[in-house]
């Protein structure tokens, strides 16, 4: 999987928790779960959380702007993505 992938699963997956009201907590644990059964590769996961909140949600960001998300560039979006990066530092 590449970084691009990586970061468009990310953003699937970020899209998916905010349509659905799952907490940031929650939802670390579905992906330290998907870590633990080899769902999302480790050198993906190592990848996105060995950058900046800022430099990551960048990338969330401009991947959810081509794609017409319109849940993550807000507030709430903000706030679940930073929980989640802390979640899982």
């Amino acid at each position: 999987m590449s970084d691009v992938d990586g970061y468009d699963a990310l953003t699937e997956f970020v899209k998916t928790n905010l349509d659905t009201n799952t907490t940031a907590e929650k939802a670390a644990s579905q992906i330290k779960m998907a870590l633990t059964f080899g769902i999302i590769p480790k050198d993906v996961f190592k990848e996105a959380l060995n950058v900046s909140f800022e430099d990551l949600f960048s990338h969330i960001q401009r991947i959810a702007n081509q794609k017409k998300y319109t849940n993550i560039d807000t507030p709430e979006g903000v706030e679940f993505c930073k929980k989640l990066y802390l979640s899982l530092k």
